[in-house]
């Protein structure tokens, strides 16, 4: 797909689970509720913003563990399941 045809696809889904970082901004920009994972990344510096946006940050950020694929993975499905329906609920 090109970008213009991901913002047709995008607007015509209840929601989008994104990873750091391009997928979020574009579902903000369109305001699509939006859960973004982070792993290493700081939400605070590259955070989409917008409405029904939920920023998820991995729970062992900010730790001594530094891999990225080990953060994401600390990331649970319930997690990101239950912050995509707030964010949606929020859209309601």
């Amino acid at each position: 797909l090109n970008l213009r045809e991901l913002a047709g696809w995008l607007l015509s889904v209840n929601g989008v689970v994104a990873v750091d970082t391009g997928l979020g901004h574009l579902s903000a920009a369109l305001s699509v509720p939006t859960v973004s994972l982070y792993g290493p990344t700081s939400t605070r510096l590259v955070g989409a913003y917008g409405r029904n946006q939920v920023h998820l940050q991995s729970p062992l950020a900010g730790g001594d563990i530094t891999d990225p694929a080990v953060l994401m993975q600390a990331i649970t499905p319930i997690a990101t399941w239950q912050a995509l329906q707030a964010a949606m609920a929020g859209a309601g």
